[in-house]
């Protein structure tokens, strides 16, 4: 199975990733950020419409074969503390974190092409506790089909 975590800087994406690896043998390909992070960076942050039109085709195409994307979201506080415990600089576009984060959501709910999404807010748990609410959410997928697949 495909995989897409998604998600602001320091929203939990890359410590899930490892720690679900681990759990499922790294049984699936997992993608640290897809397209949809592209199609918002580049419209909202940066303002490029025309990189934002070849990322949103990219995920067209990719919808066809990726069937789950994990959008990974967290307290601006939090993130905050995660990029200053990193020693990293808080990203610009922290400063309308909210408004921008709504807009990342919408972006993503209106083109991810029919590829399960699954919002996962990763401030509410541990990251034990996010990776059994993913392998629970693909088990539940999988029971729901005939054949086994999400």
């Amino acid at each position: 199975m495909m995989i897409v975590f998604e998600g602001f800087d320091k929203s939990g994406k890359t410590s899930i990733i490892k720690e679900f690896n681990k759990a499922t043998n790294y049984e699936h390909v997992v993608f640290d950020r897809g397209p949809w992070s592209c199609m918002f960076f580049d419209k909202v942050i940066r303002g490029d419409n025309y990189m934002y039109c070849v990322h949103q085709q990219n995920a067209k195409i990719l919808s066809l074969s990726i069937e789950l994307i994990v959008f990974c979201m967290c307290q601006k506080e939090l993130a905050i503390e995660r990029l200053s415990n990193a020693d990293e600089d808080i990203p610009t576009y922290f400063d309308d974190y909210e408004k921008n984060l709504s807009t990342y959501m919408e972006l993503l709910e209106k083109n991810h092409y029919g590829t399960d999404v699954l919002f996962l807010p990763t401030d509410c748990t541990t990251i034990k506790g996010s990776v059994e609410h993913i392998l629970n959410y693909i088990n539940a997928k999988k029971a729901a089909n005939k054949d086994g697949v999400l």
